[in-house]
């Protein structure tokens, strides 16, 4: 229909799922611990004052931080029903050309 927006993404998955999938196409070791929240959240102001102390670009921002912690959902399930789309890649295999194509490009 026009003016009707659909959003041609692949299924949901958690960050975890998709650094576990990115570290086995890199073939490194996948993440073995999560940094709980609350955590980061208390380290931030620690880190931006050895960052400002090292002059170092910094590694861990605030803004960084927060949208780590967010929980963004997009679905496909609109362009699914009255498209009748589905993805065509599935993670594993969406990664490895994403990672193939910065290999290329990127020297």
């Amino acid at each position: 229909k026009s003016g009707e927006r659909y959003l041609l993404v692949g299924d949901y998955h958690t960050q975890m799922e998709i650094l576990t999938s990115l570290s086995r196409i890199l073939g490194v070791r996948s993440p073995v611990f999560v940094i709980p929240s609350k955590a980061l959240i208390v380290a931030i102001p620690f880190l931006a004052v050895t960052d400002i102390l090292s002059r170092a670009k910094p590694k861990l921002t605030r803004t960084m931080v927060t949208n780590g912690l967010s929980s963004v959902f997009f679905s496909n399930i609109k362009s699914r029903q009255v498209l009748n789309w589905t993805p065509r890649h599935n993670l594993d295999a969406s990664l490895a050309e994403a990672v193939r194509y910065y290999k290329e490009t990127i020297k």
